[in-house]
């Protein structure tokens, strides 16, 4: 079983393109020893996640409280720094060892030649996440070595940011687990989700041509972005106001333009709510059902998939700790 739970056979086992072999017996037992070896690091990793997690969010409420309005200077930080530099320590923590992490995994997948199944699309989120979390700790700490913390509200949309991609990742982290059958209801979804990418970049072309026609019959004083929101409420959520999102009025009694374009505003008001709220949205629905049954009953093959890619991530990893330790050993 030790030769089975080479990250050779482990790499064989994640990529194979045949379906049926993850319906074996041999194929399950190797992702099942596989996985056994590794759930306690994910465990320590998730634990390590949520304090990161919890640090940001920290970082977040001291930023609110402080915040005296646009524009202001020298917020006051008095009996904060403590919860600051806690905060601070726990994110550099765990972004470090994010990052020794992921430089132990290309260097064992660039060892073998692997280095094309490295990079997918949840590596290079994860890179853009440690990205965002350095950027966040470089404020972090010019704030605090200079002490002047001089505009925290230009880093509010950045926690916003690294603190929804790190619950995603904290969730992502469990999808091997089969106790409450927790792994085979993430797989399906976060599945089912990557699938119907590709018809949201469609509908975006969609939202576009709407945006654009309504825009250029808009009067001056309409901004695009407010078209952009009411051709989103009216075409996603089904949502609008004839005044305020069809004919663009700042307000409901406003006759003093004249409106020569109302009729032409109504017929693509017209068009974009058959074609786009009604059809797409019907089509999206359908499309998103499949996909997700599709994937419901692949649950097999996906989670044995992931356990065979985590047990081989782990095996990489420990692979490259005994090879730089023993590298060191003889310095």
């Amino acid at each position: 079983i030790c030769d089975a739970l080479s990250p050779t056979v482990l790499h064989a086992l994640a990529c194979t393109p045949r379906p049926q072999v993850f319906h074996t017996m041999a194929a399950k037992a190797i992702a099942q020893a596989a996985f056994d070896r590794a759930w306690p690091m994910i465990l320590v990793d998730a634990f390590l996640e949520a304090l990161s997690l919890a640090g940001i969010t920290a970082v977040s409420v001291v930023l609110r409280w402080s915040d005296n309005g646009p524009g202001a200077q020298g917020q006051d930080f008095t009996g904060n720094y403590f919860v600051l530099a806690c905060a601070f320590v726990l994110m550099v923590v765990v972004w470090a060892k994010n990052i020794f992490t992921e430089i132990l995994l290309f260097s064992g997948y660039r060892r073998r030649s692997w280095i094309q199944e490295y990079w997918n699309t949840i590596r290079f989120v994860l890179w853009l996440h440690l990205a965002l979390m350095f950027w966040l700790q470089f404020w972090l700490a010019r704030g605090w070595l200079d002490g002047s913390w001089s505009d925290p509200r230009q880093i509010r949309p950045l926690l916003a940011a690294v603190g929804c991609m790190k619950w995603i990742r904290l969730l992502y982290m469990f999808r091997g687990f089969e106790r409450w059958s927790f792994g085979k209801r993430i797989l399906p979804i976060m599945s089912s989700l990557l699938e119907v990418s590709t018809f949201l970049i469609i509908m975006f072309f969609f939202l576009g041509a709407y945006t654009i026609a309504a825009y250029s019959i808009s009067t001056k004083d309409v901004s695009l972005l407010q078209v952009i929101l009411s051709a989103y409420r009216l075409n996603f959520l089904s949502d609008f106001d004839m005044d305020a999102d069809v004919y663009f009025k700042t307000d409901a009694n406003d006759q003093q333009r004249p409106r020569e374009w109302e009729w032409l505003q109504l017929v693509v008001f017209v068009v974009a709510s058959f074609v786009i709220t009604i059809s797409m949205m019907n089509i999206y629905i359908g499309v998103m059902s499949n996909a997700f049954d599709h994937h419901t009953d692949c649950v097999v093959e996906l989670f044995v998939r992931a356990r065979a890619d985590m047990g081989l991530d782990h095996a990489l990893r420990i692979e490259a700790l005994n090879r730089w330790y023993n590298f060191c050993g003889r310095c």
